[in-house]
């Protein structure tokens, strides 16, 4: 969203917010290219780990490193998809065992990150049916 005050000759403040969407990848990385609503089909999956496996991830995802512990990692990926549902966009939690995780990686010649988790997340949900 992007707000824009104005002052008039009277020192009035008008506020215009305008809701756009610009895929600049910084604040969601997962968000689609297309304008809100044009594809109502789309969903982000985001792949969560149980606390013994993201013990174990942290020693191979760096991004995983600077979180302080595994609460602080939940808070962050819950914050990640409230952030995603209030622009508009469908999304689905999927627990991930790490083991699998790696085994993919390992297969795909993928690094280990947040972002393959959750694209390890989307194959997983949707081999599942």
């Amino acid at each position: 969203m992007i707000v824009k005050i104005r002052f008039d000759a009277h020192q009035e403040s008008t506020r215009q917010s305008d809701i756009l969407f610009e895929p600049t990848g910084f604040a969601f990385p997962h968000a689609p290219l297309f304008p809100l609503g044009e594809n109502p089909d789309s969903c982000v999956y985001v792949g969560i780990l149980n606390e013994t496996g993201f013990e174990t991830a942290r020693s191979v995802m760096a991004d995983l490193q600077s979180f302080f512990d595994y609460n602080d990692w939940l808070d962050a990926r819950e914050a990640f998809h409230i952030g995603l549902a209030m622009e508009g966009i469908s999304v689905r939690v999927v627990p991930i065992e790490f083991d699998g995780f790696a085994a993919w990686c390992h297969t795909e010649g993928v690094r280990p990150t947040e972002s393959a988790l959750d694209a390890y997340a989307e194959i997983s949900a949707k081999n599942l049916g």
